[in-house]
C-alpha cells in the first residue's frame, strides 16, 4: 500500500535533467552516471547542452549516450554562456519536472526519490509556485575540506537567501519547468551567479522553497575557487545589486551595504585563490571601506558622533592603565615566590649530599653494569638482525654473572613487541626460557605473546599448566589476554573467572574491567532479565531482538507501509540516541524491513537501563506490544560510557563493535595511506586501485565513508592474470612490493591488510578481482549476485568524491555494487551481512603453503590469518 505522497509523486510524470557543459569530458564521466543510478523508477531524460566544446567532450557524450541511453544532446556552434544554455534547457523541458546538474557535480542515489516525494507533498498543501531543494555535501577539492550544509527554509526565505543560509544552487533543486519559465528564466548577461539572481527573483515574486530532511545530503558539490574568474563575479555582482536594489533595501539601507560588502569579500577570495594578490587586496580594501558606513547612525553619516567616541577612548585607556599596574604587581609577587622556591631547593640538595649513600659500592657497580648491558642490547636490537641479537645477548649475559639475565630478556622482548615485531619478541622469550626454564616472569610473558599471536589453544594450555607461584608473576595484561583466549575458544565462564581473579590483584585496572564486562555479556541470559514496559501507537515491530536477547545476530524488524522511508530508525539508550539505520522495502514491495547490529552494547548494560527503538518520533514495538525494555541483570550499568563515546564520534561497526568514528582527521589519515599505496602500485606494477566493497558503496551512495567500516579501508585492483596460479602469484608479487616499501601486512587468502606498523588501527584492506572463465568479474572476498561482464566498462574509470578527496572508481561501479549487494544497495542497511549466500572461487585464493612461505620470508612484517576475525 502506497502513501498519498508516494501516489502523488508517481503522478508527476517525467523528470528532465538539465546539464550545460563546455570542454569538460572528465566532469561528464563523473556526473552523468549519478543521474542514471537513481532509485527513482519513473522516466528520466537527460538534456545536455554542449555549448560549443572544442575538445573530446562531443565524443564522450556519444559514448555515454550509447551506454546509458536517454541522453538528448543539443550542440551549439559557438559558446553562448551558461545562462543561455540553461534557458535552452527550459525550452526543451516542456511540462516535465526539471532537475539540474553541472558537470563534475554528483547526485546521491536517492535524490530524485526524496525530492519528488517532498515536492508532491508541498504542491498538495498550497497553490503557490514551489521548488524543492536539499542538503548537500560541500567538498573543497583544492583544500581537502568537507562539510554538510542544510538550507534554511524556515522563516523569511528571501532574507535567508540574501544572507546566504538558503542556498540557490540549481544542482540541489527540483521543480516544474513551468515554474522556472514563469519566474523569467536566467539573465543571460550574467556569466556567473545566474542561479543566485534567479533565486532572488523567484522568492521576491512570491515563490516558496521546501527541502528534504535536514542533515541528510542528497548531492555533492565539488567546490574550488581556482580557475574561476573573479572579474566575472565582480561584474555579475554589479548587475545583481543594480537589478535588485529595491529587494535589498526592503531590509534597510545598512543591510544593503552589508550585502555589497559581502560581494567585495567574495571577489577578494576568488582573486586570492587564483594568485592575484594585489587585486585581492583592492577588493578587501573596498569591503573594509564600507565598515564606517555600517557603524553610522543614519544614511549620509560617515562616522558616529566624534564626542562620544572621544570619551569612550579615554575610558578604555584608563581601564587599560589599571590592568597594567595590576599585572606588574602580580609579576613582582611571582618573582619573590620563585626566589623563595629556589632557596628551598638549594637547602634540600645540601641535605641530601650530606647523607651517606643508600647502597654499597658493589651494588652501584652492578646497577651500572646492568644499565650498560641494557643500552648495548637496545642498540643491537635497532641495528642488527634478530638471530644475531639473540646470539650476542646470550653470550653477554653468560659472561657477566652479576647481571639480571631475566630482566635483559624481558627488556629485549618488550622492545621488539613495541616495534610490532612479534616473531622477534617470541625469539627473545624462547631464548630466555631456554636458559632459565623455571622463571615465572618469562613464562607469563610467553603466555601473553601466545595471545598476541592468536594461538588461543596454547595460551590457555600454558596458563592451566602454570603453578600458583608462576601465576603470582602475572601482570594485569596477562589476565586480560588469557580471558580473551578463553572467550575465543568458546569458554565464557572460564573467561569470567580469569577476569574476576585478575581484578582481585589489580582492582583499578580498566582493561580488566572491560574484559570482565565482555565475559559477563556473553554469559548473561539477556532474554530472562529484560522487562517489557510502556505502550503506545507504533510504526513497526521488531521480529527478532538479536543482540538484545544475547544472540550474536542483528536486531531485525519491519515498519508499517505508511512509514517515511527517508527518516532514520534510531536506537535509544536511556533516552539518548546511540545508533541509527534505515529501512528498505523487500523485493516483493511489502513492508519496509530493517536490521541493526550493536552486539557490543550488552557489555555496557546494567540495572535500570532502558532501550527503545524509534522511527522519526514514533516508537517501534519491541515485543508483546511494549515499546521499551528495562534490564535488571544484577550488576551496575556503564551506559554513560556508551553515550559519552558516541558523543565523541564512536560508532558501531559491521561486527557490532563500538569503535572510533570516522572523524575528518581520521578520514584524511586513511585517505593519505590509500594514496600512498595507490601511487606505489601504479609506479611499480602499473596497477589501478579502486575502493572495493563497503568503501565503494560509501563512495557511490554517500560520497563518504560508511560508519560501519571504521578502521579499515576496502580497496582492490583488477588482476591482469586469469589463470588461478598466475592470479595468486601476482598477489604475492604485490605483497613483495609492499614489504620492500616497509609496510606491515596481515595476509588472508583473499586480501592483504596493509599498515604502516603492526597493530595500527588504520589499515588498507587490499582485495583483488579477476576475469573468470566465462568473462564475468570475480572478487576475492566473494560476491552474491550475477557477475558483471562488461569489463571494458569496468576499466573506463571515473572519479567521485569520497570525504574530501576525489578517487577513482570503476566506470560501472553501480553494476559492481549490484553484484555484491543486489538491487538493495541504494538504501543503507547497517545489519546487512555480505557473508550470507556468498560465492567465492577458492582456486584463486592463497593456499596455506603460500601463506606460510610468505610468513617465513619476513616474519616481523607479516602475519597470516586463514579466517576473518575482528581486531579487539
Amino acid at each position: 500500500m502506497r502513501s498519498d505522497d508516494d501516489q502523488a509523486a508517481g503522478s508527476l510524470g517525467r523528470v528532465t535533467v538539465g546539464l550545460p557543459v563546455y570542454n569538460d569530458p572528465r566532469g561528464l564521466r563523473t556526473s552523468i552516471p549519478t543521474v542514471f543510478a537513481q532509485s527513482w523508477t519513473g522516466p528520466i531524460r537527460l538534456v545536455v547542452i554542449d555549448d560549443g566544446s572544442t575538445d573530446e567532450t562531443p565524443s564522450v557524450l556519444d559514448e555515454l549516450g550509447e551506454y546509458y541511453g536517454g541522453i538528448e544532446v543539443i550542440r551549439n556552434q559557438r559558446n553562448r554562456g551558461r545562462p543561455a544554455a540553461r534557458n535552452q534547457i527550459l525550452e526543451a523541458a516542456g511540462d516535465d519536472l526539471l532537475a539540474w546538474i553541472d558537470s563534475d557535480d554528483l547526485w546521491l542515489p536517492r535524490k530524485l526519490e526524496f525530492q519528488i516525494t517532498a515536492l508532491a507533498a508541498a504542491e498538495r498543501a498550497g497553490d503557490v509556485a514551489v521548488l524543492c531543494t536539499a542538503p548537500f555535501r560541500w567538498v573543497y577539492t583544492d583544500r581537502q575540506q568537507e562539510r554538510v550544509k542544510s538550507p534554511a527554509v524556515e522563516g523569511d526565505q528571501l532574507y535567508n537567501a540574501l544572507v546566504g543560509s538558503l542556498y540557490p544552487y540549481l544542482w540541489a533543486q527540483l521543480g516544474r519547468a513551468e515554474t522556472y519559465r514563469a519566474a523569467g528564466g536566467f539573465d543571460e548577461r550574467l556569466a556567473r551567479r545566474q542561479d543566485y539572481e534567479f533565486f532572488i527573483r523567484f522568492l521576491a515574486g512570491g515563490g516558496r522553497v521546501v527541502s528534504t530532511a535536514p542533515g541528510v545530503p542528497l548531492c555533492t558539490y565539488l567546490k574550488t575557487d581556482v580557475g574561476r574568474s573573479a572579474s566575472e563575479v565582480a561584474a555579475a555582482n554589479a548587475v545583481i545589486e543594480q537589478k535588485h536594489r529595491a529587494v535589498y533595501r526592503r531590509y534597510g539601507w545598512r543591510f544593503a551595504l552589508q550585502g555589497r560588502q559581502k560581494h567585495h569579500q567574495l571577489v577578494a577570495r576568488f582573486h586570492a585563490h587564483n594568485g592575484a594578490i594585489a587585486r585581492s587586496w583592492i577588493a578587501r580594501a573596498r569591503a573594509r571601506a564600507l565598515g564606517p558606513l555600517l557603524w553610522a547612525r543614519r544614511p549620509g553619516e560617515f562616522l558616529p558622533a566624534a564626542k562620544a567616541w572621544y570619551w569612550r577612548g579615554r575610558r578604555a585607556v584608563f581601564r587599560g592603565r589599571r590592568h597594567l599596574l595590576r599585572l606588574l604587581r602580580l609579576l613582582r609577587t611571582a618573582r619573590r615566590r620563585m626566589l623563595g622556591e629556589a632557596r628551598r631547593r638549594a637547602r634540600r640538595a645540601a641535605e641530601l649530599l650530606s647523607r651517606p649513600l643508600g647502597r654499597s659500592p658493589g651494588q652501584a657497580v652492578n646497577a651500572l653494569a646492568q644499565r650498560q648491558v641494557r643500552e648495548q642490547v637496545g642498540s643491537w636490537r635497532r641495528t642488527l638482525p634478530t638471530e644475531e641479537v639473540i646470539a650476542r645477548t646470550g653470550s653477554l649475559v653468560e659472561t657477566m654473572s652479576d647481571v639480571d639475565a631475566v630482566a635483559i630478556w624481558l627488556q629485549l622482548e618488550r622492545g621488539y613487541r613495541e616495534d610490532r615485531r612479534l616473531w622477534s619478541a617470541r625469539q627473545a622469550i624462547d631464548a630466555g626460557r631456554a636458559r632459565d626454564p623455571e622463571d615465572a616472569a618469562l613464562a607469563m610473558r610467553s603466555i601473553e605473546l601466545l595471545a598476541l599471536e592468536r594461538d588461543w589453544q596454547q595460551c590457555v594450555a600454558d596458563w592451566e599448566a602454570a603453578t600458583a607461584d608462576s601465576r603470582a608473576e602475572a601482570r594485569a595484561i596477562t589476565y586480560v589476554r588469557v580471558s580473551r583466549a578463553y572467550r575465543q575458544l568458546g569458554s565464557p565462564r572460564s573467561a569470567l573467572e580469569v577476569a574476576e581473579a585478575g581484578l582481585q590483584h589489580f582492582p583499578d585496572d580498566e582493561r580488566l574491567s572491560s574484559e570482565l564486562r565482555r565475559a559477563r555479556a556473553v554469559t548473561t541470559r539477556w532474554s530472562e532479565i529484560s522487562v517489557p514496559f510502556a505502550q503506545a501507537p507504533t510504526v513497526g515491530e521488531v521480529t527478532s531482538l538479536g543482540f538484545l536477547s544475547g544472540s550474536p545476530e542483528p536486531l531485525r524488524g519491519s515498519l508499517t507501509t505508511d512509514a517515511d522511508p527517508e527518516a532514520p530508525i534510531v536506537l535509544l539508550l536511556n533516552g539518548e540516541p546511540i545508533a541509527r539505520t534505515y529501512a528498505a522495502p523487500p523485493a516483493d514491495d511489502g513492508a519496509p524491513a530493517f536490521s541493526m547490529n550493536c552486539s557490543q552494547l550488552t557489555e555496557f548494560l546494567g540495572d535500570e537501563d532502558v532501550v527503545e527503538l524509534r522511527h522519526a518520533t514514533r516508537p517501534i514495538a519491541l515485543g508483546g506490544g511494549s515499546t521499551a525494555l528495562r534490564f535488571v541483570p544484577g550488576f551496575p550499568s556503564h551506559a554513560a560510557e556508551v553515550t559519552e563515546r558516541v558523543a565523541r564520534g564512536h560508532t558501531f561497526n559491521k561486527f557490532g563493535q563500538l569503535r572510533s568514528g570516522n572523524t575528518t582527521a581520521r578520514k584524511r589519515a586513511i585517505l593519505d595511506l590509500y594514496g600512498q599505496i595507490e601511487d606505489l602500485l601504479a609506479e611499480r606494477l602499473e596497477l589501478t586501485c579502486y575502493p572495493f566493497y563497503g568503501n565503494l558503496l560509501g563512495a557511490v551512495r554517500e560520497h563518504d565513508f560508511l560508519g560501519h567500516d571504521v578502521g579499515g579501508f576496502d580497496a582492490g585492483y583488477l588482476s591482469p592474470e586469469r589463470d588461478p596460479a598466475d592470479v595468486r602469484a601476482h598477489l604475492l608479487t604485490v605483497c613483495e612490493v609492499l614489504l620492500e616499501a616497509g609496510y606491515h601486512l596481515t595476509v588472508e587468502p583473499w586480501s592483504v591488510m596493509i599498515r604502516e606498523r603492526q597493530g595500527e588501527e588504520l589499515f588498507i584492506d587490499l582485495n583483488f578481482a579477476w576475469v573468470g572463465d566465462h568473462g564475468g568479474l570475480q572478487l576475492s572476498y566473494g560476491w552474491r549476485y550475477e557477475p558483471v561482464t562488461d569489463i571494458d566498462r569496468f576499466r573506463a574509470e571515473r572519479w567521485v568524491a569520497l570525504a574530501d578527496r576525489c578517487v577513482r572508481i570503476p566506470g560501472n561501479a553501480e553494476a559492481v555494487l549490484g553484484q555484491l549487494y543486489g538491487s538493495g544497495w541504494l538504501v543503507p542497511d547497517q545489519g546487512f551481512q555480505l557473508e550470507v549466500g556468498l560465492q567465492r572461487d577458492e582456486r584463486f585464493l592463497l593456499t596455506t603453503q603460500e601463506l606460510e612461505a610468505l610468513l617465513a620470508t619476513r616474519p616481523d612484517q607479516v602475519r597470516v590469518r586463514p579466517t576473518t576475525e575482528d581486531d579487539e
